[in-house]
């Protein structure tokens, strides 16, 4: 019998884990209030072609070294 709680356990807890963690993220969005926004995180907001290089020669690689 302790096997199959264990299993159920098993199931159930990654679930906790997630629902956890998410709601962690929400309180500290909203607890940690963020006025202006880094120009790091604007950046990836508005890619050019420079990145979409940098992604394609990314992929290419990934894909012969598979």
């Amino acid at each position: 019998m302790s096997g199959i709680r264990d299993r159920g356990n098993a199931i159930i807890l990654p679930r906790n884990r997630t629902m956890v963690g998410v709601f962690l993220s929400f309180v500290l969005g909203v607890c940690v209030p963020l006025d202006e926004l880094p120009l790091e995180i604007l950046a990836r907001g508005d890619p050019d072609i420079v990145d979409l290089a940098i992604a394609f020669v990314s992929g290419m690689a990934a894909a012969y070294d598979s």
